[in-house]
């Protein structure tokens, strides 16, 4: 039975993903590979050569900030989303319903 032998080849498990070299400096210098998306910005690369310096509490802490800001941010889309779909809503059920608001608003802004 012949039977092919599993691939141990990086690019087959990620094929849509590039590898980039990455100077991290020292002396001797020292390289790392990363295995980035098609279409990373270069600015995401470079962002890289900091983290040499970073020790794992420090990585811990900004994961865990990006994180909240991201749970906030996404909280904050949600909330928004609501009211367009309410404005939606009320437009789609009164016909001029552009104008009355517009004239609430002038109203409320006066």
């Amino acid at each position: 039975m012949d039977t092919e032998a599993p691939s141990t080849r990086m690019s087959n498990f990620f094929p849509l993903t590039k590898r980039v070299s990455v100077n991290i400096g020292g002396d001797p210098p020292a390289f790392v590979k990363a295995r980035l998306p098609f279409g990373t910005h270069e600015s995401v690369v470079s962002c890289i050569q900091h983290l040499q310096e970073w020790t794992i509490t420090e990585t811990v802490k900004v994961v865990v900030a990006d994180i909240r800001y991201m749970m906030r941010t996404r909280k904050q889309l949600f909330k928004r989303l609501k009211v367009a779909e309410a404005m939606r809503a009320f437009i789609s059920q009164h016909p001029g319903g552009i104008e009355e608001l517009r004239a609430q608003l002038e109203k409320v802004e006066t």
